[in-house]
């Protein structure tokens, strides 16, 4: 299972300091992020993460 601090904490080193966030800040809008997606039909939820491979 992803360790979601371990994952929030990559973000902010690939982020490169454009912003500072903390993990906690980057946790919450992954929160914010994944609970649209998951409200959104299946197909396109699809479409949108395809967009980011």
């Amino acid at each position: 299972m992803l360790n979601l601090n371990d994952f929030a904490k990559e973000i902010t080193l690939q982020e490169g300091k454009k912003k500072s966030l903390s993990i906690a800040q980057v946790k919450e809008v992954m929160r914010l992020v994944l609970q649209r997606l998951a409200a959104l039909p299946a197909a396109e939820a699809d479409k949108i993460l395809n967009r980011y491979r």
